[in-house]
């Protein structure tokens, strides 16, 4: 055992311990502070990161109308002109001629000047999942880390007038990540539910929802001090968002025989409340001298969405193919820039602030994917998006099926 003197004792780069006059610490930590980078416990501070994008995921999932879920298949897709098919076709697809109706933009809107009534119900599926990769930084001693998710989620929405659908949304699946230099990695198996609406006015639309997170986490590194001690801990956090959208869409004219396309610009507004409760470690040694235990946290995250999708959309003999692409501009605000407090169990009164990978604050979104709707109302989607930021990419698939009656 030895007792430190007053003050504040450097621990390496980006760990600071702030220790009361006369503690007394364990021999064996006070020899480690200065060698052991492993010690000061930074893959906790993967936790919150790794909730946020998988949040991000799953609002964006349920809520954009061109992002592959409740509303990707039949909400926007311009109509066709005459299908060659007849009638009963054009009508399986939801569509009214163009001859019949002018140049709305909506298939529902030419679907009800034709005497058309839209399908009331709808219910999909989809699989999705991203990987990302920030990178530290050599000032503040952050490494970098790696965060992967991937979830299933399928939902049940209503149409409560031809301008308004309301729905839930339930997903299942798992986030990973991992420090850079073996520092640690954690994960988490999640829950996530949501509740969303939708509504078109004439050419614009505004879709909002909430949606709830809870996962059941873990954490683990490895220290070779004490003959390669492991220590690792779990518990269980949750995660609250909420997101609104607006758009508004500019048909194009069919140009050359082709069919048209639509350029519909969109902003939108997004936040999370993530809440870890405090927890400690145990070592698979038994008890550890360098064993930490961690303060309860929330972290506070916004997000803003600016940008504009490109639609562009071909019949077929018995179905409808939509294509699209994204290109926007997403900020982040932080109420911390990644950092935790935390404290050796074997040294109660100590306080450690520990730094991880910053999150970046403005990225660049892309998006390209397809959506092909049969006569019998089944739809089927793929689409690919990735963030773009000086220091992260992250990259992400979606795959949805969907069927309304």
């Amino acid at each position: 055992m030895a007792v430190v003197p007053p003050g504040i004792v450097e621990v390496p780069v980006g760990l600071v311990a702030i220790v009361p006059s006369g503690t007394v610490v364990p021999a064996g930590v006070v020899a480690a502070i200065p060698l052991t980078p492993g010690l000061t416990g930074e893959v906790s501070t993967g936790i919150a990161p790794a909730s946020t994008q998988a949040m991000n995921s799953f609002l964006r999932l349920v809520l954009n109308p061109y992002a592959g879920g409740p509303f990707a298949g039949d909400r926007f897709a311009p109509a066709p002109a005459d299908h060659p098919e007849g009638p009963n076709v054009v009508r399986a697809l939801g569509y009214a001629p163009q001859s019949q109706t002018g140049t709305f933009f909506d298939p529902y809107t030419r679907a009800r000047s034709a005497g058309f009534e839209p399908s009331r119900w709808g219910i999909w599926a989809a699989a999705y999942g991203d990987q990302s990769r920030t990178r530290g930084n050599f000032s503040d001693g952050s490494h970098g880390r790696s965060l992967s998710t991937a979830s299933f989620a399928t939902g049940l929405d209503y149409r409560l007038t031809p301008d308004t659908v309301i729905g839930f949304a339930l997903a299942g699946g798992g986030t990973s990540y991992g420090l850079s230099d073996g520092l640690g990695s954690g994960g988490s198996e999640m829950f996530q539910a949501a509740a969303y609406s939708f509504t078109r006015f004439d050419a614009a639309y505004v879709s909002a929802g909430m949606a709830y997170a809870g996962h059941w986490g873990s954490t683990d590194r490895q220290l070779s001090l004490t003959g390669a001690d492991r220590l690792s801990a779990t518990f269980f956090a949750s995660n609250f968002g909420g997101r609104i959208e607006s758009g508004y869409r500019f048909a194009g004219p069919s140009v050359l025989g082709a069919p048209e396309y639509g350029f519909t610009p969109y902003a939108a507004l997004q936040g999370q409340a993530f809440s870890r409760p405090s927890y400690a470690e145990m070592g698979g040694l038994g008890q550890s001298p360098f064993a930490l235990a961690y303060s309860a946290q929330t972290t506070t995250t916004a997000r803003t969405e600016l940008g504009a999708w490109v639609d562009h959309t071909i019949a077929l003999k018995d179905a409808t193919l939509v294509l699209r692409a994204r290109a926007a501009w997403a900020h982040d605000y932080f109420d911390n820039r990644g950092t935790v407090t935390t404290a050796f169990r074997s040294l109660p009164d100590s306080i450690f602030t520990v730094a991880g990978a910053v999150p970046v604050k403005d990225s660049a979104l892309l998006s390209a994917g397809a959506w092909l709707r049969f006569a019998n109302n089944v739809s089927i989607g793929a689409k690919f998006d990735g963030e773009f930021a000086s220091r992260s990419q992250t990259y992400a698939g979606t795959a949805t099926l969907r069927y309304t009656w």
